[in-house]
């Protein structure tokens, strides 16, 4: 899963046509965000292979840009098909309920 920041996230979602694509927002002091893009994503990625997911480090985007219209929790997924998001997720979840709702 590659590290990207906003203005990255919104070139891909801007040129995505008909792809699947997964943002996960996570901050480095959030414990449930490590035990997430550690444990549980790469075993969603290597069942999901038609989706891309990238992650955005919340601490990062801070530093760079304040905040005013960011995730509100850690960590935070959005999801689209193309320019349309699909839909957003925050939380921790295991990796068979996540596999299972990108199949959906």
């Amino acid at each position: 899963m590659n590290k990207i920041d906003v203005t990255e996230a919104k070139n891909i979602v801007n040129s995505n046509i008909g792809n699947y694509t997964a943002f996960f927002w996570y901050s480095t002091e959030c414990p449930v965000c490590k035990q997430f893009l550690e444990v549980e994503l790469p075993k969603v990625e290597s069942e999901m292979n038609n989706w891309t997911m990238y992650k955005i480090n919340f601490d990062d985007h801070v530093k760079e840009n304040g905040v005013l219209f960011e995730p509100y929790s850690m960590p935070m997924g959005y999801f689209f098909k193309g320019s349309s998001r699909l839909f957003v997720g925050d939380g921790f979840a295991p990796s068979k309920e996540v596999i299972q709702l990108l199949t959906e």
